[in-house]
Formats: structure tokens, sequence, C-alpha cells
């Protein structure tokens, strides 16, 4: 059978590690709920500002131009002035017309962006879907002039790097729960050696006390907890039984003085009669 010494750093450890696993994970999920939610607010962002200047940038185009070219030019001078980042890309799509798409923006996109293969989300909405170039975050809003609906806009960013980052993060999380659970549990380890070292003391003064020789006593530990508690009582229990054997002793010592007497009269009488 194990001692406690083993089975409480085991089960200690056990549940450290346990609770360094659920936590690793919870952080991971809130990083990666937490990069979706910047991505959002950066969508949003991109959405609004596109909507407030395409209005005035198409007041800027020549009139005598219809309206899918009117909204070409102010879309190109739209994404001219308001270049994308390694974070997202703009699109603009125009019935009848060519993509329009920022120059710069994620490079894992550009591939999507020359052929023209980045799938559109349903309108209104923000949307993760699917592409050759792994899972992408799409929002999606109509371009409305003159009360039509005139293209539609979209603002999409991959979702591999904070997926990539938040990977790295767990990593990283993972190793230094490891370091944490072997110093925890060495320290566990250590601070449960010495909180039950009283009780191996209690053992051995168990096993080496015979009722001849009952002066032996443990140390008590300075702190007043279970331990000292059982310590205490232990060499409190020894008291009793020392003072007990004594007046054990001291009772047999009476009886044999007063039975000696008698005793001896007997015997010089048995001799006589023989």
């Amino acid at each position: 059978m194990r001692s406690l010494r083993v089975r409480l750093p085991l089960i200690a450890a056990a549940i450290l590690a346990i609770s360094l696993a659920i936590s690793t994970l919870l952080a991971y999920e809130f990083l990666l709920r937490a990069g979706h939610r910047d991505i959002q607010i950066v969508l949003e962002r991109e959405r609004d500002r596109f909507q407030l200047s395409i209005r005035e940038l198409i007041t800027e185009t020549p009139a005598d131009l219809t309206l899918p070219e009117r909204l070409a030019e102010a879309g190109a001078r739209y994404l001219a002035l308001n270049p994308s980042n390694e974070t997202y890309v703009s699109v603009i799509r125009i019935p009848g017309r060519p993509t329009l798409a920022s120059a710069s923006g994620p490079a894992m996109l550009r591939p999507l962006l020359e052929s023209g293969e980045i799938p559109v989300s349903e309108p209104g909405r923000t949307q993760s879907i699917d592409s050759d170039q792994g899972e992408l975050r799409s929002l999606v809003a109509p371009i409305v002039v003159a009360g039509q609906t005139a293209g539609l806009y979209q603002v999409v960013a991959p979702l591999d790097p904070i997926s990539d980052a938040t990977d790295q993060s767990l990593l990283r999380m993972l190793l230094a729960a490891a370091i944490s659970l072997v110093i925890g549990a060495l320290l566990l380890a250590l601070a449960l050696y010495r909180a039950l070292r009283p009780l191996s003391l209690l053992a051995g003064a168990a096993r080496s006390t015979e009722f001849e020789d009952l002066g032996h006593r443990v140390p008590q530990p300075a702190q007043e907890d279970e331990v000292g508690v059982l310590a205490r009582e232990f060499n409190a229990m020894l008291t009793r039984l020392e003072r007990a054997a004594m007046s054990q002793r001291e009772f047999l010592a009476a009886v044999s003085h007063e039975l000696r007497t008698p005793i001896t009269i007997a015997r010089g009488h048995v001799e006589t009669l023989e």
C-alpha cells in the first residue's frame, strides 16, 4: 500500500494538472474569441467608413456617366485613398463591371483576388466562409445609390493567422502549464512531506513503545493543526499509560508486601509439620 506521502502528492498533482488543463483550454478559447471579435470590429469599421465615403465620392464623379461607371470610378478612388492592410481586404462588386479590390491586403488572399474567386457571403451580416486559402470572415453590405442597390461592398479577413497565433499562444501556455505543474508538484510534495512527518514520528513511537518503557514522547509541531492535536493527544495517552503502569507496579508491590508475611508464616508451619 502506498503511503500518504506518495498518494497525497500524486492526487494533488493530478488535481493541479486538471486545473491547469482546464485553465489553458479556457484561455485558448477566450483568445480565439477575442481574435474573432477584433476581426468583427475591423470589418464593421471598414463597412461604416465605406458607406460614409462612397456617397461623397460619387457626387464628385462626372454626372454624364452612367451609375455603374460613376460607382466604379468612385470605388476605385476609395480603394486608393483607403488601402487595405494585412488584416483585411476590400472588394467592390458592380454588376457588369470588373471586380475592384485593394492593391494591398493579406498576401494569402492575393491568389483569390487575382482569380476573382473570393466567395460572396450573404449581405447584411458577418459570416465565416470557406475558400481555397482557408476560412475567411466576410461582411457584405449593399451599395445603395438613389434608393437602389447599385453594387456590393465586401470586406474580407482571413482567419488562419488568428488561428495560427492562437495555436502558438496555446503552445506557450502549455509549456508554462507544464513548468508550473512540475514546480507546483515539487512544492506540494515538499509541503506534504513536512506536514506528514509528525505522523511518521507517531507511527515510529507507536511501534517502539513497550509497556515497560512508556517514557518516550513524540515532538509536537508548532502549528496547532490536526497533526499537532494528534501528537499532543498521543503524548497525553502515553502519559496516562505511564501513570497507569506506575499505579499497577505500586499495587503489585503493595500486594506482594502484604502477602509476604502470611506466606512466610505458613511456610514455617509447613516446615515444622514436616
